[in-house]
């Protein structure tokens, strides 16, 4: 019985990763779309955010994404479009205190929602599975997310160290914590 179970299970995983490969069977335009209308909605589903926030989500994404469709023309690596796209966002999103007076405790809620679709869940989940059920490849896939959200976490960080420097060239250190938060 253990044995069809791990059959199964390595099935259901080799199903899962034909599915996450393939091609949408949507325009590029209605995927872009749908994605920046789900970031927009994890605004308030999952961060209690503020319709201010939905809006600065929706708005933000579509230009993250054509940052990548502009980087995919100039022939940056399309498979590290997830790191990319966090530092992006870590370099956008800060600039929204000063340009759009955004504050500084709505920022979080922003920058989250914006790489919510990068976080390894479905792996994450197939591997703790997996391992559940004896098999190794859940090992591999559990460390393999973490290795990611790593790279996501340090990507963010580098994208606020870049807007550090940029936003005062003469500063001492890259990165400091505001001074200015919500009441």
């Amino acid at each position: 019985v253990a044995e069809d179970e791990q059959q199964y299970v390595l099935k259901l995983a080799a199903l899962v990763d034909q599915i996450m490969e393939r091609d949408s069977v949507y325009s590029p335009l209605i995927d872009e779309l749908a994605d920046s209308c789900f970031r927009a909605a994890s605004v308030l589903a999952i961060f209690d955010g503020s319709v201010q926030d939905v809006l600065w989500v929706g708005m933000l994404s579509i230009v993250c994404k054509l940052a990548v469709r502009l980087g995919a023309l100039i022939g940056i690596p399309a498979g590290l479009n997830a790191f990319k796209h966090a530092a992006r966002v870590g370099f956008i999103v800060p600039l929204l205190t000063f340009y759009a007076e955004v504050p500084y405790c709505r920022l979080p809620i922003i920058y989250m929602a914006l790489v919510v679709c990068e976080l390894p869940g479905t792996d994450l989940l197939l591997g703790a599975y997996e391992l559940y059920n004896g098999s190794l490849v859940g090992a591999a896939r559990m460390v393999h997310c973490i290795v990611d959200v790593a790279f996501l976490g340090l990507s963010l960080s580098i994208g606020w160290m870049i807007y550090g420097v940029v936003d005062d060239p003469n500063r001492k250190e890259a990165f400091t914590l505001p001074t200015k938060w919500c009441e």
